[in-house]
This record gives structure tokens, C-alpha cells and sequence, in this order.
């Protein structure tokens, strides 16, 4: 009897082909930026890149899904709540705090105008002590701009609140433990969007509360793949048409209400978002049709180093961009500037990640571990 639904302790290709994807969409979304910081005019058919926000809420609820994956097959934290948080520190840290150091260079340079860089903002000290302390994502980001984060790299915030989502995660797997998943998802919603409310208008809103309800839906989203107590569901629903539904209603929705409406309420957004991300997590865990597409293997190859594409791209891109096409955007016009930089810039800037993965996240991945456990240690951007 074929197989249609994967262990815990199974190496989950798809999951890489995900990563890697939707890494590749930020690094077209941040070109798309430029291009348009720079006064080109891009055709209505490249708008959809403008969309790349809510990538980081598919992101998280990967982290969520990763993360939970254990619970599954060793039955809780291996190590408990410190091996947890040891691992979990190895893991995002050494090549985070790696891509500040490089930022930091690139910035020093462009400020001294050592080498070209478009979108340069200035480095403060506040700035750069809120980045080394991982709380950037509610001090020192009061200069909003079209990247969202003010110094360095406008990536760094979301590592920041993956960084305070992961110290969360010990107590979620308390209360995932005692009571059912379904439960915890509606509690962590509620105290979530609790938090948002209290925090308008303030600069507490970038601790993005709600993102840790959409942890908890990815956490859901891998009980359904993996717990016993979903075994009855998974074969009864049309899961990739449920997906594509869902995926088709907030095209729609975007439509009519519009990006500038969607940003101004990311709470609402990112809820809108989240059962298509949801959905998409169970229906490309089963062992089918979307299951090997984004398992393919230059996509899987790309999500292996997803997290290095993400943390490092944007500086160089920005570098690369204001060498090669700054001054020449209003010449070539926004959409030729635009496929110029995804098709010219883009493989350059996937190389540089990868040279960077190399030195500074890829001796990490060498130590002997579990799968399960190499496969939840991935941070989700």
C-alpha cells in the first residue's frame, strides 16, 4: 500500500523547495523596491512583487511547523527547555550576528563613500547596540523606510521577533502538552492580538504579536500532518484544493482592497493570509504531485541556504544596484531596470549568499544531529 503521509523523523524536501522559493520572492520584492526608490516605473503585470511582507508570515509558520515536528517523534524538547534554547541560540545567532558585522562594513563604506550603495541610511550607535541585542524590532526603528528597518538591513527586525518568538517556545510546548493544539492556537490568538491592541501606536508594535499566533497555527498545521489525533482527517479533505481556494480568496481580496490598505493593517493582512499558508503546509506534506515540485532539487538546493539568502541579500543587492543601475533606471525605464537587476544582480547576489553560508552558517550544519533536529533548527527569516 502506497505511502501518502510522512513520518516526523522523514526528511521533508519539500520543506527546503518552500524556503528557497519564497527567499528567491523576497530577493525579486527588494529588487522591485529599488527600482522604485529610484523613480522607475514598473507595469501593473510586476505589482504582485510588492507583496513580499507577507513571505516573512509564511516564514514564520514554517518555523512553527519545523519546530513542532519533534513533539512528534521524541514526544517534547530533546534536552528540555535549555537544550531547546542552546540549540536554537547555535543555530540563528552565530550567522546573525555574521551578517550584522558584514551590514555594519558595507555601511561604514557606503557612508564614506568607498563604494556605491542605493538607499543608504545612516548608521547610529542606538541603532547598532538595538541590532547586537536583538530588539530592533521595537528600539531604535523610528525611521521608517521602504525596507521597514531604519540602520543595516531591512531583514533584521524579523530575526529579532523570531529570535523573542523562540524564547516563547518552551512555555507553547507546556501548555501544546496539556491540553489540545486547538486550544493553545485560540489562547495564544487572543493574548496576541490582546498585546496588538494595547501596543497601537506605539513602539512596542514591532514586538508583531500577532506573528506568534501564526507560529501556533504552523504548529497546528504539522499536529494535523503528524498527531495521531488527526489521523481521520488527513485523508478526507481535498487539502490542495482547499489551498488553492484559499490562496484564490485573498488574491481577491488584495484586488479590491489594495496593498496600502492590506499594510496599513498587517494584523488583519497577516490573519487573511494565514489559511493559505496553513493549508498549504499539510497539502505539500503529502507525498504527491506539489510534494515533489517543491522538492525539486535546484529549489531544495536554494532552501539550504535560505537563511543566508535572507540575512545577507539586501545590502548586497543594494551595493550591486547602485553600481550597475541607480543612475540608469530613468534611461532603461523601470521594467527593463527591474529584469535587468532580478536577471543580471539576482544570480550574483544568490552567489554571494552562498559564499557567505559557506564561512558562517554551513560549519554549523555539519555537526552531527538527528534529522528531526536538523530540520526544526531552521530558522524561518
Amino acid at each position: 500500500m502506497r505511502k501518502w503521509w510522512p513520518e516526523a523523523t522523514d526528511h521533508l524536501g519539500f520543506l527546503d523547495g518552500l524556503r528557497g522559493l519564497a527567499a528567491l520572492f523576497i530577493v525579486c520584492h527588494h529588487s522591485y523596491a529599488l527600482v522604485e526608490l529610484t523613480g522607475g516605473i514598473l507595469p501593473r503585470s510586476a505589482q504582485f512583487l510588492r507583496y513580499g511582507h507577507f513571505v516573512v508570515s509564511l516564514f514564520i509558520m514554517l518555523s512553527g511547523y519545523c519546530l513542532a515536528m519533534p513533539l512528534f517523534s521524541h514526544g517534547g524538547l530533546r534536552g528540555g527547555w535549555k537544550g531547546f534554547l542552546k540549540r536554537r541560540a547555535r543555530r540563528i545567532l552565530p550567522p546573525y550576528y555574521a551578517a550584522v558585522g558584514i551590514s555594519l562594513i558595507i555601511t561604514l563604506l557606503a557612508g564614506n563613500k568607498v563604494i556605491p550603495m542605493t538607499g543608504y541610511i545612516a548608521l547610529t550607535w542606538h541603532g547598532l547596540l538595538s541590532h547586537l541585542l536583538l530588539v530592533n524590532n521595537v528600539w531604535g526603528n523610528v525611521s521608517h523606510t521602504v525596507f521597514g528597518d531604519p540602520e543595516l538591513s531591512g531583514v533584521f527586525w524579523s530575526t529579532a521577533v523570531e529570535w523573542q518568538i523562540s524564547l516563547a517556545f518552551p512555555l507553547l510546548v507546556w501548555l501544546w502538552k496539556r491540553t489540545h493544539p486547538a486550544v493553545v492556537v485560540t489562547l495564544v490568538g487572543a493574548i496576541a492580538y490582546g498585546v496588538q491592541h494595547f501596543c497601537a501606536g506605539t513602539v512596542w508594535m514591532g514586538l508583531s504579536a500577532p506573528y506568534y499566533l501564526l507560529f501556533a497555527i504552523g504548529m497546528l498545521a504539522a499536529a494535523v500532518v503528524f498527531s495521531p489525533r488527526f489521523a481521520a482527517w488527513r485523508p478526507r479533505l481535498p487539502w490542495s484544493t482547499l489551498c488553492a481556494l484559499s490562496f484564490a480568496g485573498f488574491v481577491a481580496a488584495a484586488l479590491k482592497l489594495g496593498l496600502g490598505a492590506l499594510m496599513s493593517r498587517m494584523d488583519i493582512s497577516d490573519l487573511m493570509f494565514a489559511p493559505f499558508c496553513f493549508l498549504l503546509l499539510i497539502a505539500a506534506s503529502r507525498l504527491g504531485k506539489l510534494n515533489r515540485a517543491l522538492a525539486w532539487k535546484p529549489l531544495a538546493l536554494v532552501g539550504g541556504f535560505s537563511y543566508s539568502l535572507y540575512l545577507i541579500h539586501e545590502p548586497v543587492l543594494k551595493v550591486l544596484f547602485g553600481g550597475l543601475f541607480e543612475k540608469r533606471v530613468h534611461m532603461l525605464g523601470g521594467t527593463a531596470a527591474l529584469w535587468l537587476t532580478v536577471i543580471i544582480i539576482g544570480p550574483l547576489v544568490v552567489a554571494a549568499c552562498r559564499v557567505f553560508f559557506h564561512f558562517f552558517e554551513a560549519p554549523l550544519l555539519r555537526r552531527k544531529a538527528p534529522v528531526v533536529a536538523a530540520i526544526s533548527a531552521e530558522p524561518a527569516r
